[in-house]
């Protein structure tokens, strides 16, 4: 198996803008969507799990801007810095 990206909030904002950046990269085939479900469930029910991880220097500016827009503003401005 190849490296699988698990993508939350694809349908609007960031998440949005990712998922369409990776499909477009080929990034398009996944897993079986009930064997990640069942993951994210285990990992979620488990206290000791991190269900958070840090991204970097680029949350400072993407969390704050995600806050001040709508999601179709955010995402149109997401899709501008990324030229997609």
């Amino acid at each position: 198996m190849g490296k699988v990206t698990l993508i939350t909030g694809a349908t609007s904002g960031i998440g949005k803008a990712t998922a369409l950046l990776l499909a477009g990269k080929g990034y398009n085939e996944g897993p079986d969507p009930v064997a990640v479900a069942e993951a994210v469930l285990r990992v979620i029910e488990n206290a000791g799990s991190p269900i958070r991880t840090p991204v970097g220097v680029e949350a400072e500016t993407f969390v704050p801007m995600a806050k001040q827009l709508t999601d179709e503003a955010f995402e149109a401005k997401v899709k501008e810095i990324f030229g997609l």
